[in-house]
């Protein structure tokens, strides 16, 4: 493929720009799963390096499959002590 010198350098930043974007998807991708699996946000925050846990707060984002899981494991710990 030929490429003239005008477009060689749009050409390439676009190249890197997709890199960006894909690498930022899969550390998105990544934390989100992880914590929907039950990771400790503290471990995750420190596998992709944030420094402070708000940084990571912001993958956290509460599903239903989540929400469900941790109400059950609630239930389980508490039992029927307040069954109504």
């Amino acid at each position: 493929m030929l490429i003239f010198n005008q477009l060689r350098f749009p050409f390439s930043s676009l190249h890197l720009l997709a890199t960006y974007i894909l690498f930022h998807c899969f550390r998105h991708s990544f934390a989100v799963l992880a914590l929907n699996y039950g990771m400790p946000i503290e471990s995750v925050s420190k596998v992709l390096g944030h420094t402070k846990i708000a940084t990571t707060q912001i993958y956290a984002k509460v599903t239903n499959t989540k929400l469900d899981n941790d109400i059950s494991a609630f239930e389980k710990k508490v039992g029927k002590r307040f069954t109504i």
